[in-house]
């Protein structure tokens, strides 16, 4: 496969510090960069199109909504999704510049590395987390069990895998966690909501606990020390605020 016949696509929100990373770490001869903002204030689109991107700003509502509108403005024959905070590995260039996709090949799963404050965290189910992300244009759209969140891929035809892999540097700090998980928790109770999903009394206390235990101890966080107790804080904190946020728009919901 010719990186000529690549679009790599991003949304962004904020990204000026870390999408200059990604962008030098893409092979020159990529087809296109395709950059769709949901409205930055530190220059993210600016930033961009210096490097030769293709930029739309637009009011973000959803990440599926985002990235299938970018989706539609891809033009070359197979795409790369890629988040700001992603870099692809040389192996990973080096191997889809030799890639030969089969006919019957519709999409290809590439392995994630996540890194938490600079350590590669191999356990608590963060590896090797693979990702749909190369997939033929025409073949793949982004669907989600909701609305908001929990997006992926989905492409009609069978997929493979590449060995080549993603840098993924989840957080760049404390505000950086509390933020994502802020965003994270409400946009998925509000998916929950619009499902009609309860949140019960062993949502709010059980499974946060839960979530910790099997993060922790079960898929064996704690070999990865304190990066990895990070990890399993962050699931248990995902569930308790998460489903207190739900039982809250319900109660609001009961109100009016």
């Amino acid at each position: 496969m010719n990186w000529q016949d690549v679009s790599v696509l991003l949304i962004t929100l904020n990204e000026s510090e870390r999408l200059p990373k990604l962008l030098n770490a893409l092979p020159s001869d990529v087809g296109e960069i395709v950059v769709v903002d949901g409205g930055s204030t530190d220059g993210t689109p600016d930033l961009a199109r210096q490097w030769g991107a293709r930029v739309w700003v637009r009011p973000f509502r959803s990440f599926v909504e985002q990235k299938n509108w970018a989706l539609a403005q891809a033009t070359r024959p197979w795409v790369l999704h890629l988040d700001a905070d992603e870099i692809p590995s040389q192996d990973l260039i080096d191997e889809v510049a030799a890639l030969d996709p089969p006919p019957d090949v519709h999409g290809y799963w590439i392995a994630r590395r996540n890194f938490f404050w600079g350590q590669w965290v191999r356990h608590g189910g963060w590896w090797p987390d693979a990702k749909l992300r190369l997939f033929r244009r025409t073949s793949g759209r982004f669907v989600a069990r909701g609305r908001r969140v929990h997006e992926r891929v989905e492409v009609t035809g069978p997929t493979a895998y590449l060995r080549g892999y993603l840098i993924h540097e989840t957080y760049r700090d404390l505000d950086d966690v509390h933020r994502k998980l802020r965003v994270y928790t409400t946009l998925s109770a509000q998916d929950l909501y619009e499902l009609g999903v309860r949140s019960r009394w062993w949502h709010r206390w059980l499974l946060p606990a839960w979530a910790f235990a099997y993060t922790w101890l079960v898929r064996g966080a704690w070999r990865d020390g304190r990066p990895g107790l990070w990890v399993a804080l962050l699931q248990a904190q995902t569930a308790w605020w998460k489903y207190w946020k739900l039982w809250e728009l319900h109660k609001l919901s009961a109100r009016e």
